[in-house]
């Protein structure tokens, strides 16, 4: 992002939403799996999951899954109240 971009960007705007795929890793975290275990669920290898959590940490200026959790909540794009991971 430039340097300008940053200037022009208002407090209140938000990130873009969540991808499915990203929605999808993030809620399986929150259940407490590990990656290799999001990896085997998804069919995905697990560096594509890393990477996929590592774009995230990066998007909402966090440096942890927990830290990157709390802010998608108090943002609204997840609800731990509808947390459901299918096979498992």
């Amino acid at each position: 992002m430039s340097d300008e971009f940053k200037l022009h960007r208002k407090p209140t705007d938000k990130p873009k939403r969540l991808t499915d795929k990203q929605k999808q890793t993030v809620l399986m975290v929150m259940q407490g799996l590990r990656l290799k275990e999001i990896a085997g669920i998804l069919n995905h290898n697990v560096n594509t999951v890393n990477d996929r959590v590592t774009h995230m940490l990066e998007r909402y200026n966090v440096r942890s899954s927990t830290a990157l959790i709390t802010k998608l909540i108090q943002m609204g794009y997840i609800d731990p109240q509808k947390v459901e991971v299918k096979g498992r």
